[in-house]
């Protein structure tokens, strides 16, 4: 016999069954709340951070649809957050230069920009992630003055030493064709070595100038780059007088694009360099190769070798590995400063390897860009 069901208790077992499915669902919004509000909350912090930093900061989609941007950004830039949140930063109206660099795609450089108002902005861009692209500016006005001024000071003081130089030096001549005690002779061969060592000096610090100051791209000559070696090597023999055995070999047709000037100068420091810190006796090897990236000349001694500390610093102005041998030999403390200078100038790299004891290898890599083919 089938015992009817209570209707009461049914009903009482569904409206319980409805109520426990309102409060997970209730649990579940409360929780997916919560989530959502730390996540909100963390975004906020995260924009106030960036909004409180020195420095402009756009963050842009990989399609670069500009999602949020700080103050800084808005000013520098001179782009409005109402209109621009959206739109693709290439669409907007912005420095051109920023546009092309963006478009050029190559982020491992930074890029150096002058607003409306006469900032100078450095500006870089950071991938983050796979979904976003950071672009950073940063504001080097005063740095930028400051390197000015030093510019012209060194600059002018440089000049204005030319003439006393001058004037002294040949007062010095004078005297030491005069008939003098062997003493006397003595004193004025050392002043005029001293002499010598600070034309050098002024000449150097104006070289350096020179390159430091040139915005525009240096020439466009075809260099074919073994005599250019041979002629870096007869300076190198004649500073030796000798005392080393220097040989040039390579690609007798390997040709580059380049300022034919600035690249002789590179070579000449290089190879100078190599002279004053190889004892008398070693051997410098001078030689240009293609690669597959493009070519390299590479300035090769067995002298005395650079410590690993000293490495990334021997291209500052006035740092010398041995300071008392680069002052016996004539050396300023400028020549690898110029060749770096040339080398930036010409989209390449130095590459340095050496051993203490066992000599250095000096490598300027140029990109494949800068070599062409000789006329026939």
């Amino acid at each position: 016999m089938k015992v009817a069901k209570n209707p009461k208790r049914t009903t009482r077992k569904k409206d319980l069954h409805v109520k426990q499915l309102k409060h997970q669902d209730k649990k579940q919004i409360d929780k997916l709340q919560k989530k959502t509000e730390k996540a909100e909350a963390k975004e906020l912090r995260f924009k106030q951070t960036l909004g409180a930093l020195p420095d402009g900061v756009v963050l842009l989609l990989k399609n670069w649809e500009i999602q949020w941007l700080n103050p800084i950004a808005q000013k520098d830039l001179g782009i409005d957050p109402n209109s621009a949140i959206g739109q693709n930063i290439t669409a907007i109206e912005i420095n051109p230069e920023l546009i092309e660099f963006i478009k050029a795609g190559d982020f491992t450089k930074t890029l150096q920009i002058t607003t409306k108002t006469r900032k100078i902005l450095e500006a870089r861009i950071i991938s983050s992630g796979t979904k976003y692209w950071v672009l950073v500016t940063r504001d080097i006005t005063e740095h930028e003055r400051a390197d000015a001024f030093r510019r012209d000071f060194v600059s002018n003081v440089s000049h204005e030493l030319r003439t006393p130089l001058t004037v002294i030096k040949g007062f010095l001549e004078l005297l030491q064709n005069s008939p003098h005690t062997e003493e006397e002779k003595l004193h004025y061969t050392l002043m005029a070595e001293q002499v010598q060592r600070m034309s050098t000096l002024v000449d150097d610090l104006l070289t350096l100038g020179k390159l430091e100051e040139r915005l525009t791209s240096p020439n466009l000559d075809e260099i074919l780059l073994l005599p250019l070696l041979e002629h870096a090597a007869e300076e190198g023999r004649m500073i030796s007088n000798g005392q080393h055995t220097i040989v040039v070999e390579g690609d007798k047709n390997l040709t580059l694009l380049g300022s034919n000037r600035e690249i002789m100068s590179a070579v000449v420091n290089l190879v100078t360099n190599a002279v004053r810190y190889t004892p008398n006796g070693g051997s410098i090897l001078i030689s240009c190769r293609k690669t597959q990236e493009g070519a390299f000349i590479s300035v090769k001694d067995n002298g005395i070798g650079i410590a690993p500390a000293d490495v990334p610093r021997v291209t500052e102005r006035f740092y010398r590995v041995d300071k008392s041998r680069s002052r016996g030999t004539g050396g300023t403390g400028l020549g690898l400063a110029i060749v770096k200078h040339v080398i930036f100038r010409h989209q390449g790299q130095l590459e340095i390897h050496s051993e203490l004891g066992k000599g250095s290898d000096f490598r300027i890599i140029f990109p494949k860009s800068r070599i062409t083919h000789p006329k026939p």
